[in-house]
């Protein structure tokens, strides 16, 4: 067997090695076990976070919240099979307790995607307390979560903007399509649902994301915008409902969402809560190039009047 030498200096080393790797060794077994850990608090502030009825953006119901597990556990039970089971076995059907119960009898790493996937969806909507919510599984102390600049909060200096239109004939859907490659022509990286969604994609997946990322979001309104928006059917109702979340947040203060008027009047094609915004007016193509250029002005904040320097207070003697 090998020996350690007797010289008192690499003892000294060998001490402070073994010192080290110890107190490296235990760092990595305590954050292995924090992250394990499914703490009440940090469960209670999660469903908090998602368990608003009025706010249909980052509201989760039972089969919202299931489908968001089964995209990380495709086996998981649905809803309906899940709800079943647990009426058979007499077990509680609140959601506040079988959610908890889902996300404790998943396997570590898949809990911590389902709840990371949540706070994306919910970020846009609640940045400050989903900010908390990542830093308690950071086990960053709670003073520091006031002043966090993340970089996804930086705006880059290409515009993302996100385009919400209703799929209403051929001819304004090939309108859309030439608008949104103008615009990536002008250097704007455009989400448009024909770029991206095949047959077979999850539209609720690609709306959540994308409006969340977008740094503007053109709305282009028509009378078959409107209807379907009012009645919250298909993509449009969908999309809308989240837009409206951010829009009552931010009712005096909109440098989010730039309204277009295609066809029709105001009335019949703005929804009722919008027609207080100024939109911008598209509905007549001889006049398309003015429109257009106040637009793609208003995407990157280049107003063609711009407010005059003040200057000095003229010598009246």
């Amino acid at each position: 067997m090998q020996k350690y030498p007797e010289d008192d200096f690499c003892k000294k080393v060998i001490s402070e090695y073994n010192l080290l790797k110890a107190k490296e060794e235990g760092s990595q077994q305590k954050y292995k076990k924090s992250k394990m850990q499914l703490s009440t608090e940090l469960y209670n502030r999660v469903f908090e976070l998602i368990n608003d009825p009025e706010d249909t953006a980052t509201y989760f119901p039972g089969p919202r919240f299931i489908n968001t597990v089964r995209k990380f556990s495709p086996y998981h039970p649905t809803y309906t099979q899940y709800i079943e089971k647990r009426n058979e076995e007499g077990k509680s059907t609140s959601r506040k307790i079988f959610y908890y119960d889902i996300l404790k009898e998943l396997d570590e790493n898949i809990r911590e995607q389902v709840i990371k996937r949540i706070l994306e969806i919910v970020r846009p909507f609640e940045a400050n307390k989903v900010q908390q919510i990542e830093n308690i599984i950071g086990g960053k102390p709670i003073e520091e979560r006031k002043n966090i600049n993340t970089e996804k909060e930086k705006v880059s200096e290409r515009p993302v903007v996100f385009i919400s239109y209703s799929w209403d004939d051929a001819e304004h859907k090939e309108w859309v399509l030439k608008l949104a490659n103008r615009l990536a022509s002008d250097g704007v990286e455009v989400i448009l649902d024909r770029f991206y969604l095949k047959p077979g994609a999850n539209l609720q997946h690609f709306v959540e994301n994308n409006l969340g990322r977008a740094h503007r979001v053109v709305i282009i309104f028509t009378p078959n915008y409107k209807l379907k928006a009012d009645k919250r059917t298909g993509g449009v109702g969908f999309e809308y409902s989240i837009m409206n979340v951010e829009l009552y947040n931010n009712i005096t203060k909109n440098e989010k969402f730039i309204p277009l008027l295609r066809r029709g009047n105001m009335t019949e094609s703005i929804p009722t809560f919008m027609q207080q915004f100024i939109h911008i007016d598209v509905t007549n193509d001889e006049n398309i190039e003015n429109s257009y250029n106040d637009l793609i002005r208003e995407i990157y904040n280049e107003p063609e009047i711009k407010t005059p320097e003040i200057g000095s207070k003229p010598n009246f003697k």
